[in-house]
């Protein structure tokens, strides 16, 4: 993945003085013979990180970097002949008080079945905010993905870098974290989100995405952490409970297993059946929440 990631690199036009820096992090591997092979030469600066997060990671290479601005790429993605030009150039237009996003397009491994793609994330989809340069205001601002987006470094140390206690999620099982969470505090603290739509990157895509035991995973992590956010919102209501466990969880549960049983005796088309199966997998997602917190 990273020499796929460095070869695309190498395709792209470079302004002066821009370095790439390579974070290892966790087990030690080829990483830096590839970086040390890449025909984008010797601009490639590999570092190591022993801890496995990425959030360290992210932070090394800043703290070795001298630059003012910085674009953060993911190992398993390919970038537009382009986009460091995009990104330099509306850098230099806008200024510290911004940070800038662009398009997710899917390299995918399989052809992804039709009746899985309203459950699927979008970066197993492709994502576009618009077909044109567009400053998002700060209400409308959902986020950028951290494998293509760029920041000044007083607006990063401005907001805290990135936080070394968040992995991919901003809790044990959420379903995003990292990128976002600092990307909040920058919106936060009114730096501007621009999107930039020629600042284009493929993103690879395993087929073990795109089956049904992926999605239904992926649905059941959501249901644990939305538990725990009900769990410690401050206006949750007090509601009847069975060991611990919510009655209305425990009945909708109970509901929804049954739905199942049903869609499959009565052959329901797929995508009602897949329908339920999600709903199901969100459903037992809570309801593992609320046991497991029930043992503690």
């Amino acid at each position: 993945m990273v020499e796929q990631l460095l070869d695309s690199l190498a395709q792209c036009a470079f302004p002066p003085r821009l370095d790439i820096y390579v974070v290892e992090n966790g087990v030690r591997s080829s990483t830096e013979d590839v970086c040390k092979a890449s025909p984008v030469g010797n601009r490639v600066r590999y570092l190591y990180s022993a801890s496995a997060g990425k959030t360290p990671a992210l932070n090394l290479a800043i703290q070795a970097s001298n630059a003012d601005f910085f674009i953060f790429f993911d190992d398993d993605v390919r970038v537009s002949t382009g986009i460091i030009e995009t990104y330099v150039e509306a850098a230099q237009r806008y200024g510290p008080g911004h940070f800038f996003g662009g398009p997710l397009l899917i390299d995918a491994e399989a052809p992804c079945p039709a009746h899985l793609v309203p459950y699927l994330p979008p970066s197993a989809t492709g994502w576009a905010f618009a077909n044109r340069e567009t400053e998002i205001k700060a209400s409308e601002f959902v986020f950028f993905f951290g494998a293509n987006w760029g920041a000044f470094r007083p607006d990063l140390r401005k907001s805290g870098l990135f936080s070394e206690h968040l992995g991919p999620s901003p809790a044990k099982y959420a379903p995003s974290g990292d990128e976002q969470e600092l990307q909040r505090r920058l919106i936060k603290a009114s730096v501007r989100a621009v999107y930039l739509p020629s600042a284009v990157i493929r993103h690879h895509v395993g087929k073990e995405c795109y089956t049904k035991e992926w999605v239904w995973r992926r649905h059941f992590m959501h249901g644990m952490y939305d538990y725990a956010l009900n769990l410690y919102r401050s206006d949750a209501q007090e509601t009847q409970e069975i060991f611990d466990i919510p009655l209305g969880v425990i009945r909708s549960f109970a509901k929804q297993e049954l739905k199942v049983l049903g869609s499959r005796l009565l052959r329901f088309p797929i995508e009602r059946r897949t329908r339920i199966q999600m709903r199901q997998a969100y459903l037992t997602g809570w309801l593992y929440g609320a046991f497991t917190r029930r043992k503690t």
